[in-house]
């Protein structure tokens, strides 16, 4: 078994890098994690791209969250109860009453959930969206 020191060590990084995932550095530009619906995330693969991630709420499966590799070479697998354990420890991530699911802590959250469209999905931004005001090209001299 592993010493009570390694296992701190260990604790202490799971806490990280847990913490970095509903930090607003990372959820500023993850939307894997912001896709939501206006509904609880229905059934499918856990964490497909296709699949909902953050509800309306901005809750997110603690499934979800315990199926991503980094996570799972730091708690061996999925290891669901030792993911909640370590967030259970973090003043910035909450569990949800139930703990089955988490979301960024003190209202962190509500910056960072997706306008659902009419269908039901995400409304996630295009990367045309993005490039407006960038010339399209035409009247561009060619490279070749």
């Amino acid at each position: 078994m592993w010493s009570s020191s390694i296992q701190n060590d260990l604790t202490l990084t799971q806490h990280s890098q847990l913490e970095y995932y509903f930090s607003p550095q990372n959820m500023t530009q993850d939307i894997f994690l912001r896709k939501n619906v206006s509904r609880s995330c229905g059934s499918g693969v856990i964490g497909s791209d296709d699949e909902p991630q953050m509800d309306s709420q901005g809750w997110i499966d603690i499934n979800v969250i315990a199926s991503f590799n980094r996570v799972r070479s730091l708690t061996g697998d999925t290891n669901v109860l030792l993911v909640r354990d370590v967030l259970r420890m973090s003043a910035v991530v909450e569990l949800s009453p139930e703990g089955d699911r988490c979301r960024m802590a003190a209202d962190g959250w509500q910056n960072f959930v997706l306008p659902a469209t009419a269908e039901g999905t995400s409304a996630v931004p295009s990367r045309e969206a993005s490039a407006e005001g960038i010339p399209s090209g035409e009247g561009m001299p060619s490279l070749s």
